[in-house]
């Protein structure tokens, strides 16, 4: 049998083959998967990829991440969270943006590379770029985010409060420290000590300032002596909401001082009315306070003689401390007149204002509160021309107007105590001197009272002499002075020989 030749070297070359292809196919793959590592080494090696990074902090809102590279050092009164909310709103789409964010690369240097964030097409971020210094299996240089510059963010709102002594401030539930003071002595606007005599200062606020919060705080006041405080927003400017405070007494201050307060206003009403003297009412009176000064020398010989009084519905109330030496009430009742068989009733309402001396109270003013309550509306009439308009806003601007429509009643009442005297009224009371007996103590006590105000009796000539100055209550010269030898010539009997008469 014969053999073929070349059917032997033929088997060779294709084992030789076949063996040179499985040899490559490894050799292949692994070349394929070095070059594969690579170009991942050198993707992630890119500054862009870096950027990429930064880029998702912002599309994943990763606050926490963010929040350190904003130059913002919390304000010790901050609210928990008031920072987070801040950096979430910096980063919030505009009205109407679709809250797409993209990267913008800038020109840079071999050892720094910047990129734009954009929130819809509008800037908000800017990423810097840095070499990490760290290198991968192929010697790569690596990028790391050194800095991402944004606008710093800072607190714009702000409080200014206006505070009696003996108040207790909290903002955002922290103690307000006397750090915040920034005067200790602002004279306070209250009608009732506008005019107090000499040696007796205005009651005074501590006044706080407190600046630089992201949000408006939460301010709340508590009076550390039991009573209760009212917090009124007077206004709200550039970020910065004013705040005064009205520190209502305690229950017990009340009861204590209600009690004289009561008797001054009665005594007052009384004394109107001729049913009180200037004495009586003196001891509770600020000498040379406002009130003092209008009472002396007062004459209620214009109110008609009647036969009894009596009060009802009495009721007190704001009982206000201004500080340790001055406060202020209300107090209402129905004051009425009996003349005969008929009754006349008045409905009373008085504002007292008290001053501090020594250990004692004294009613240094007393008016219709009317003025309050005009200042009062004012306030509440400008908050809501600066858009500050809630329902307890409007709530309380139509009880001041009724309020305000009752006391211009109640003052018109008050006023018909002191009616404008007409002449048939004058020739009638004149008229009802005709019929009285001059013997009578009591019609000459009448006469008396209606026509002189007060008799002042002092000494003259070393002591030798005496002399009366009368002053009456009438226009004009309403005055004159009595010497003793003027009473000699006019007193009945026989004229002492050492009498001169003029």
């Amino acid at each position: 049998m014969a053999v073929r030749p070349g059917k032997r070297g033929s088997t060779w070359f294709w084992k030789a083959a076949l063996f040179l292809v499985l040899l490559m196919v490894p050799l292949g793959i692994g070349v394929l998967g070095m070059l594969w590592d690579f170009l991942e080494e050198y993707q992630e090696s890119l500054p862009e990829n870096a950027a990429q990074q930064g880029l998702m902090l912002f599309e994943n809102q990763q606050l926490e991440a963010l929040a350190p590279y904003f130059s913002y050092t919390p304000h010790p009164l901050e609210a928990e969270g008031n920072f987070a909310q801040a950096v979430e709103q910096y980063f919030a789409p505009k009205e109407g943006g679709k809250g797409e964010y993209s990267l913008i690369p800038k020109v840079g240097t071999g050892s720094e590379k910047r990129f734009v964030v954009a929130l819809d097409g509008v800037q908000i971020a800017e990423l810097v770029l840095t070499p990490s210094g760290k290198t991968q299996r192929y010697q790569l240089d690596t990028w790391q985010i050194s800095d991402i510059e944004v606008s710093p963010i800072s607190g714009k709102y702000g409080v200014e409060i206006l505070a009696p002594a003996g108040i207790q401030l909290t903002i955002n539930a922290k103690d307000l420290s006397q750090d915040y003071m920034v005067d200790n002595a602002v004279a306070m606007d209250v009608s009732g000590y506008q005019e107090l005599p000499e040696g007796y200062g205005q009651p005074t606020y501590i006044r706080y300032r407190v600046e630089g919060l992201l949000q408006m705080p939460q301010v709340e006041a508590q009076a550390v002596d039991g009573g209760s405080c009212a917090l009124n927003l007077t206004e709200e400017k550039d970020g910065i909401a004013y705040y005064e405070v009205i520190h209502y007494a305690s229950e017990e201050f009340a009861s204590a001082s209600g009690v004289k307060a009561e008797n001054v206003a009665k005594l007052y009403a009384e004394f109107i009315t001729k049913d009180a003297s200037f004495g009586e009412l003196l001891p509770y009176l600020l000498e040379n306070g406002s009130l003092y000064n209008h009472l002396y020398g007062f004459s209620n010989a214009w109110y008609i003689t009647h036969d009894a009084n009596a009060f009802e519905n009495l009721e007190m109330d704001n009982f206000i401390l201004y500080d340790a030496s001055h406060y202020s009430c209300n107090i209402q009742f129905d004051y009425y007149i009996y003349m005969g068989s008929k009754s006349y009733q008045y409905p009373t309402a008085y504002t007292l204002y008290f001053v501090r001396e020594g250990e004692q109270w004294k009613l240094a003013s007393l008016e219709v509160p009317l003025r309050e309550t005009e200042r009062s509306l004012r306030n509440l009439v400008g908050l809501m021309e600066q858009g500050i308009v809630s329902e307890t806003t409007k709530e309380r601007l139509m009880e001041l107007e009724a309020y305000k429509s009752d006391l211009k009643q109640l003052i018109s009442k008050e006023e018909m105590k002191k009616p404008l005297l007409s002449k048939e009224r004058i020739i009638h009371w004149l008229e009802s001197f005709k019929g009285g007996d001059p013997k009578s103590v009591e019609y000459q006590r009448r006469v008396i009272d209606t026509l002189v105000n007060s008799v002042y009796v002092y000494d003259t000539d070393g002591g030798k002499g005496r002399r009366i100055v009368l002053t009456y209550n009438i226009s004009g010269q309403n005055t004159s002075t009595i010497t003793v030898s003027d009473i000699a010539c006019f007193a009945p009997g026989p004229r002492k020989k050492w009498v001169k008469c003029r």
